[in-house]
């Protein structure tokens, strides 16, 4: 059993870390995606080079795409968990 003076485990401050976290991952993928568009159009470096930015396009929006139903469901959680304490 819990204490009730303690914090509640899914408190409104973790939403302001996950929308960060949200915020530096669409970052991310938008300036591995602006490399991808821009390397091939002024011939620098290798082939490899564009097929690297895309591959690092597409991990850092599936990572995002899992944070956001990660971010769903934390928000899910905050709500049960406040009609939890109603009921107890």
């Amino acid at each position: 059993f819990v204490p009730r003076d303690q914090a509640p485990t899914f408190n409104p401050s973790s939403f302001v870390c996950v929308d960060a976290i949200v915020r530096a991952l669409a970052a991310g993928a938008a300036l591995s995606l602006a490399c991808f568009i821009y390397l091939p159009t002024t011939a620098l470096g290798p082939g490899s080079v564009p097929a690297l930015a895309l591959f690092a396009t597409l991990v850092a929006v599936g990572m995002l795409l899992l944070v956001l139903v990660m971010r769903a469901l934390l928000h899910q959680a905050a709500a049960l968990q406040s009609e939890m304490d109603a009921v107890i």
